[in-house]
């Protein structure tokens, strides 16, 4: 019997599932884990009150520094949260203080220092700190940033349990003279050997939880959809690009590359989907990715007429297609945020290796697809597809696809039969 493929649309409904799928966590476990994490953000919250003082006026602040850490969406999460303190401290100089994980300056630069949400991008190692005994090293790029009025730590690492990364980020904060500082609080600390069996218990929503941070200033994070910038250039060449493809029909666009191979549904089946929308609805078919994953892209339009655009894309383009498209079906990666952040029409196809929970996307037109085939996270980051994507079928999201084709603020042309 093949497992139960659910449609969700928000996060109470992932918790739902959580509650009726997942075995229990041992409640000693969980009580363990619950006191260390308490003890944790006890001492995170002694040396706080020690070295920072209570923010001053966000409109008199002359320095912020925004800390973060990680991989393309990770950045991209932040975002409305960075949209918001910009609002809020009109004078201030807002820098960035960020390690890139491979993803490039030029990214960060694109996303925010070109539209002036930040006024520096100032990229650190990995680790920026280092430890030699009782003595603490720190990265030299760390003193472009000293001192400052405001540090902001929108780093992911308190959320996945990692208190050491906690307490190394307020040294930071008070390496650089911050005077005041927030951000800082330890969610479900375990030793590697139980944190995978508890970590969806303790975890928060990563792109919801920036906004968890604002809100000890006051603040609300920006609407999503108004944090990524628009970049009129960009999209008069994606628009250029899209000619080879005609008018007729709505614009689809597959994003079927991932970090991991375990997040991607396979190719083959990209591609049955491509030739039933292209027969049923007429769909202009486009993919995007990476450089790397040009040939997935170019496996996931085999028998189609759509167009390969992986590597072929900067991310102004990519913000701008996904802006134009009517729909987009991707796998958990950054892209699956652009796409739900900028409004696109968004089919998520999600792996329960992990819970979905933690990076479930921000958006209001979103189908996120889902199967549970074990009672419990395996956290597999090796091999290929993980079985609870190949328990997706094509039908499954053609439904999905549908159901988004028939909301009206999608406007595309009516469903033709086969």
């Amino acid at each position: 019997m093949n497992p139960k493929v659910h449609c969700v649309t928000t996060l109470e409904q992932v918790e739902a599932l959580e509650r009726a799928v997942l075995r229990p966590v041992p409640a000693g476990l969980v009580a363990w884990v619950r006191l260390r994490t308490v003890l944790a953000n006890l001492c995170v919250g002694i040396l706080h009150a020690l070295w920072f003082r209570k923010p001053a006026p966000l409109m008199e602040l002359k320095h912020v520094v925004v800390y973060t850490f990680g991989t393309f969406g990770d950045h991209l999460v932040s975002m409305p949260a960075i949209a918001a303190l910009r609002t809020a401290c009109p004078i201030a100089k807002i820098t960035l203080l960020s390690s890139t994980l491979g993803i490039g300056p030029r990214v960060l630069e694109d996303l925010l220092g070109d539209h002036r949400l930040v006024d520096a991008v100032v990229c650190l190692p990995d680790p920026p700190t280092r430890r030699r005994g009782l003595k603490v090293d720190y990265a030299p790029a760390l003193n472009e940033s000293r001192p400052c009025d405001l540090f902001v730590n929108l780093s992911p690492f308190g959320n996945n349990g990692l208190a050491n990364a906690v307490f190394r980020e307020l040294f930071i904060a008070r390496y650089i003279g911050a005077r005041s500082a927030v951000g800082f609080h330890v969610r479900g600390w375990a030793d590697g050997k139980n944190l995978q069996k508890i970590q969806h218990i303790f975890v928060h929503n990563e792109p919801g939880r920036c906004g968890e941070v604002l809100s000890d200033l006051g603040l609300l994070p920006e609407p999503p959809e108004t944090a990524i910038p628009c970049f009129p250039g960009a999209r008069k060449r994606i628009h250029q690009n899209l000619k080879s493809l005609g008018d007729e029909g709505p614009l689809v666009v597959f994003n079927p590359g991932a970090k991991f191979e375990v997040k991607c549904w396979p190719s083959d089946r990209f591609a049955s989907l491509g030739r039933v929308l292209q027969r049923e609805t007429r769909a202009r078919l486009t993919a995007v990715g990476t450089e790397e994953e040009k040939k997935v892209a170019m496996n996931a339009l085999q028998g189609t007429t759509g167009l390969n655009l992986a590597g072929e894309t900067n991310l102004p383009e990519l913000v701008e297609l996904l802006r134009s498209a009517n729909l987009c079906i991707t796998n958990d990666t950054g892209t699956m945020h652009l796409s739900a952040m900028v409004g696109c029409p968004t089919v998520a196809l999600f792996n329960t290796r992990v819970s979905p929970r933690h990076w479930f996307p921000l958006g209001k037109r979103l189908l996120a697809l889902m199967a549970f085939v074990k009672d419990h996270y395996d956290f597999r980051d090796e091999g290929g597809p993980h079985e609870s994507l190949l328990a997706i079928e094509v039908n499954d999201v053609m439904v999905a696809a549908k159901s988004l084709f028939a909301d009206v603020a999608c406007a595309i042309p009516q469903v033709v039969g086969r």
